[in-house]
């Protein structure tokens, strides 16, 4: 029996891309570091917008593109913040959090 594409099916190409969707959503959940978390996350999704267009769940596709849109928007703050505490420490005069709390409790010169 075939399907059309916009059927509300359990079975065929929609179910696998909503299926690839929600396990890459878990597993960026298992992640202990939250930038691998968040591009674990993103990598999910394609599959979800796509599911949602074959669906024809428009309204689930915009959900969908604004939490990208955020998820996005909160990786390239963490990679930002990564790089700012990266640079901060290997800088000439920089310090990081750390080794100002160090300097505050008198451990180091």
């Amino acid at each position: 029996m075939a399907l059309a594409l916009g059927a509300m099916t359990y079975s065929g190409l929609p179910t696998l891309l909503a299926v690839t969707a929600c396990c890459l959503v878990m597993t960026g959940r298992l992640q202990a570091d939250t930038l691998r978390m968040r591009r674990t996350q993103l990598m999910a999704a394609p599959f979800g917008a796509a599911h949602d267009l074959l669906a024809g769940a428009w309204p689930c596709l915009a959900g969908a593109l604004l939490a990208f849109a955020i998820a996005l928007a909160a990786y390239r703050r963490e990679q930002r913040r990564r790089r700012g505490t990266d640079l901060a420490a290997s800088g000439p005069g920089g310090e990081t959090w750390v080794l100002k709390q160090m300097k505050q409790a008198g451990t180091t010169g």
